[in-house]
């Protein structure tokens, strides 16, 4: 893989085998299924995972 490859899977962090080949295919690179899934999985090893939102309690909501 080139660099600015590496540096478009970084900017987008797609966390699903199904995010990483919709990456690729707009690289001119042709990746494995399984080096897809592998690819995914390192990602999801380092994103971040998105917090919930937190719902206010109670007594701040009704007022």
């Amino acid at each position: 893989m080139k660099e600015a490859q590496v540096q478009k899977l970084i900017d987008i962090m797609p966390r699903t085998a199904e995010g990483v080949k919709t990456v690729f295919s707009g690289l001119n690179i042709s990746v494995t299924a399984e080096n897809v899934k592998k690819v995914a999985a390192l990602i999801g090893e380092y994103a971040e995972v998105p917090k919930k939102k937190e719902e206010a309690p109670a007594e701040v909501a009704a007022e």
